[in-house]
């Protein structure tokens, strides 16, 4: 069934397994098929660019990396450094003019497409399709903290810190992920985590506007925000899939926001935290009486 997708100025790019193909859908209409000469593949991730797509796998029964590479014309390339790669480590795929972007094992690494003998570049940063690298810190040694910071850098190399905080007062910052950025505002999908009385953990999932300064400006929020972690940035316009039973939906994320931060009320500020732990208290313990001096 569908495994990935992206979005090449405008046409919809989905992989299907069941028949190794990748169909692309121009103005909503099947445009184009392509078959790809690989079977037996998992972990599958691709990426569309200019016509171009790029495919990467894991093979079922050798578990080494399988990669393919069709062009505009439906002609198989050869792109020896991907030969490099691990296996299932490989996480992400994407690629932006002349350079492919790849997650693997915690590393981001950065291939030159007219020149596939170069050497690729690598870095511990997210990165966007337009090269943008983003990193999210939690404020203090916590895992679940009130705030939280996301380091940006821009592809001409401009760097800047933007501050978050979550929205209600008693929950924590689970997680940070830039989606998109331009004219000095950022989309960022924020996770809030809570507990009940009980012990039970709740979440709220959202994407926040914001400025270079941390500034809320607007928020968006719907029943599948959940499903942004499977996002494809194209020309500035955000898309998401989701695979509901046999049902396969691609939306694009609107451009405007128009609910103002504001005016957010989050859904885990009717829920009562669990009582803080008495503070253990200290018996007065009477000091040791002094014992007379000796003659």
């Amino acid at each position: 069934g569908p495994a990935d997708f992206d979005v090449d100025g405008g046409d919809i790019c989905i992989l299907n397994t069941a028949d190794n193909s990748v169909y692309v859908y121009s103005g909503g209409e099947l445009a184009r098929r392509i078959d790809l000469d690989v079977t037996g593949l998992y972990a599958i991730r691709m990426a569309a660019e200019d016509g171009n797509v790029y495919i990467f796998g894991v093979e079922q029964e050798s578990r080494r990396p399988a990669f393919a590479a069709v062009d505009a014309e439906g002609r198989a390339q050869s792109l020896p450094f991907m030969e490099h790669l691990g296996s299932e480590s490989v996480a992400g795929l994407s690629a932006n003019g002349s350079e492919l972007y790849v997650e693997e094992g915690g590393l981001y690494w950065t291939f030159d497409l007219e020149n596939p003998d170069a050497a690729p570049e690598s870095s511990e940063a997210y990165r966007l399709a337009d090269g943008t690298l983003w990193e999210p810190h939690f404020a203090g040694n916590g895992i679940l903290t009130h705030t939280m910071t996301l380091d940006v850098t821009h592809p001409d190399g401009r760097t800047l810190t933007i501050p978050f905080e979550a929205a209600c007062e008693h929950a924590g910052l689970g997680g940070l992920r830039l989606l998109r950025c331009g004219g000095g505002q950022y989309d960022v999908y924020v996770v809030e985590i809570t507990q009940d009385e009980e012990y039970w953990i709740h979440t709220a999932e959202y994407v926040l506007r914001v400025d270079e300064k941390g500034t809320p400006l607007y928020v968006y929020t719907d029943s599948s925000s959940a499903e942004l972690h499977n996002t494809r940035l194209d020309s500035g316009a955000l898309y998401s899939m989701s695979v509901d039973g046999s049902t396969l939906s691609i939306k694009r994320l609107p451009d405007v926001f128009i609910t103002p931060w504001a005016r957010y009320e989050s859904p885990l500020a009717g829920i009562t935290p669990p009582s803080p732990e008495p503070e253990p208290t200290q018996s007065a313990v009477p000091a040791p009486a002094e014992s007379a001096p000796q003659a």
